[in-house]
C-alpha cells in the first residue's frame, strides 16, 4: 500500500485491536496477546494435546487411524484466542494474517526447527465455500507463513467434495463426514519429501488425517501438522 494513502487511512480509520478495540498495528494489542493459553509440554507426543504428564499417545488419538507424523498448536482454542479466529474467518479480517502466522512461527520453531521440510501444503476450500466465504483462511496463513520460513507452498491438494460442518457431528460421522473428500491435483507431479500442512484449528485431526493420507499416497514422506490453536473438545 502506498505510505501517504496508508497515513491517510490511519488517521480516518486507524488500526485498532479486533477484541479491545485498542490502537494497535498489528490488530491485536500485547495485552490480548497475553491471554492466550499457548501449549507447552506437558503435552501428548503424537497429537499435541496438554496432557499431566508426556505421553506417547494420548486417550484422544491413541485408538484413532491418524495419518500424519505429529500435530502441533500454538495455542488452546478458547476465549480471547478463539475470539480472534472466529474473528478472521468470519468477518474477513485479513489483516491479522501477519500475525497469526507469526504464532505459527513461534510453534514451528518450538517443535519442528530441527526437522527438514520441503513443502508447506494447507488444507484446501471447495469452489463453493471458498465463494461463500470469500477467501480460504489456511491458505492465507500459509502464504504468509512461506515469506517467514522460506519453503515453498506447492498447492498439492484440492478438496472434491463439498462436507457438512464438523462441528456437532458424533466422532463417527466426523470420519465419514471427511472421507474421499481430499485429492492430489492431476497436475502437480509426485511429492516425495516432509511435508508441513497448515491449518487454523486441530479437533479431532481427521481432517489433517485425510489430508495427510493423500500426500502419503502421493509420495510424500512424511507430513507434519501445525495450526493456530488446538481445541480440547471433542
Amino acid at each position: 500500500m502506498n505510505i501517504l494513502l496508508k497515513a491517510i487511512l490511519d488517521i480516518f480509520f486507524p488500526p485498532k485491536c479486533v477484541i479491545c478495540s485498542k490502537l494497535d498495528e498489528k490488530f491485536l494489542c500485547q495485552d490480548c496477546i497475553d491471554t492466550i493459553s499457548e501449549i507447552k509440554n506437558p503435552i501428548c507426543q503424537f497429537c499435541g494435546k496438554p496432557t499431566l504428564k508426556p505421553v506417547s499417545r494420548c486417550i484422544d488419538c491413541r485408538n484413532e487411524k491418524l495419518y500424519f507424523s505429529r500435530a502441533r498448536s500454538f495455542g488452546l482454542y478458547e476465549k480471547v484466542f478463539k475470539e480472534v479466529i472466529t474473528v478472521y474467518k468470519y468477518r474477513h479480517l485479513k489483516t491479522l494474517t501477519a500475525v497469526l502466522a507469526h504464532f505459527l512461527y513461534i510453534a514451528f520453531q518450538r517443535n519442528y526447527k530441527n526437522i527438514l521440510f520441503d513443502s508447506i501444503e494447507y488444507v484446501p476450500m471447495t469452489r463453493r465455500n471458498r465463494n461463500l466465504r470469500g477467501f480460504n483462511q489456511s491458505k492465507l496463513l500459509a502464504r504468509e507463513f512461506t515469506k517467514i520460513i522460506r519453503i515453498p507452498v506447492n498447492n498439492f491438494l484440492v478438496k472434491i467434495r463439498n462436507t457438512e460442518s464438523q462441528m456437532g457431528l458424533q466422532l463417527s460421522q466426523r470420519r465419514k463426514n471427511l472421507t474421499g473428500a481430499f485429492d492430489f491435483k492431476k497436475d502437480k507431479e509426485k511429492c516425495n519429501s516432509n511435508i508441513l500442512l497448515i491449518d487454523d484449528v486441530y479437533t479431532t485431526g481427521h481432517t489433517a488425517s485425510e489430508c495427510s493420507k493423500v500426500l502419503l499416497n502421493n509420495g510424500a514422506t512424511d507430513v507434519y501438522v501445525l495450526t493456530l490453536a488446538r481445541s480440547t473438545l471433542r
